[in-house]
């Protein structure tokens, strides 16, 4: 005997509805709703243990800050999935804010699995910019009694330059000026600016803010700092390192110095609130008063 349609039409439903429910939870985890997100996620979780939904449910723990949760999610996700370069680097990632957020004590304690797991992400992919960076802030503020070493960080700097020389730039000039040779970084930032203009696309979202200062310090192509600002603050979540404060100033000062007082106004209004005391935007607000 056939089935009928409608029993068909039953059938499939359920696989419509966990479809659109799904759909939902990222188009309110795309939207930074991630509580509303978090509710049907750890449903779905529940209800099929799926790894798609068990990665943006960690995804939408980490974003919220619930370092535990998030931290249990990927343990299981990098067991089911050892080779799985991005799993590998969000996991060390989690791992890294806890320890930032947590005791010295307990920060000890990850320093270990941080460790393993960055290095794992950068050998499963040799191409992996973002682990690189994490690589570079471990080795820059870990004691070197627990694995810290700068020409450990040196090295993925000059790895990044191999794949992308403009990461690989940014990452100098960081370095550079943690060790207090602030021409050195100078003429790394410089080098930066030749790539700006044929960037067709920017992976991490901090490069936009860095695009956007180096834009303002060095005042050129300012509309271009403009956007790549913008999108900082449009992309602004839990990974970047920068203070949202930090990027309203970098606006007002692209807007001042492009002589947009008005527009400049607002954005040193809206860092100063962000940040009553950030003394950089409270200078910023009297030189635009005077213009």
């Amino acid at each position: 005997m056939k089935p009928t349609l409608l029993l068909l039409l039953f059938s499939i439903a359920p696989i419509f509805g966990q479809q659109s429910r799904m759909d939902k939870a990222s188009d309110l985890f795309a939207g930074k709703q991630y509580n509303k997100a978090k509710v049907i996620l750890q449903e779905e979780v529940r209800n099929n243990r799926s790894p798609k939904a068990k990665e943006l449910l960690a995804d939408t723990y980490g974003n919220l800050r619930e370092w535990n949760q998030a931290i249990a999610l990927y343990e299981e996700l990098v067991t089911q999935f050892p080779t799985d370069a991005e799993l590998q680097f969000k996991y060390g990632g989690v791992l890294a804010r806890k320890a930032e957020s947590g005791s010295r004590v307990k920060a000890l304690m990850l320093v270990g699995k941080i460790k393993k797991s960055f290095l794992k992400s950068a050998k499963l992919n040799p191409k992996h910019i973002e682990v690189r960076w994490g690589l570079i802030e471990f080795y820059t503020t870990v004691p070197a009694i627990l694995g810290g070493s700068k020409a450990k960080a040196y090295s993925c700097a000059e790895e990044l330059l191999q794949i992308s020389p403009i990461e690989g730039y940014f990452a100098l000039a960081y370095l550079y000026g943690l060790d207090d040779k602030p021409k050195k970084a100078e003429e790394s930032l410089r080098k930066t600016i030749p790539y700006f203009k044929n960037l067709k696309f920017v992976q991490r979202n901090q490069l936009n803010y860095l695009i956007g200062k180096v834009c303002s310090d060095f005042r050129v192509d300012l509309e271009n700092g403009i956007a790549k600002m913008k999108a900082y603050i449009q992309n602004y979540g839990v990974r970047d390192g920068v203070p949202i404060s930090q990027a309203y100033y970098q606006m007002a000062k692209l807007y001042r110095l492009k002589g947009n007082r008005e527009a400049a106004s607002i954005w040193i209004r809206k860092a100063l609130r962000s940040d009553s005391d950030f003394k950089l935007a409270l200078e910023e607000r009297k030189i635009i008063d005077m213009l």
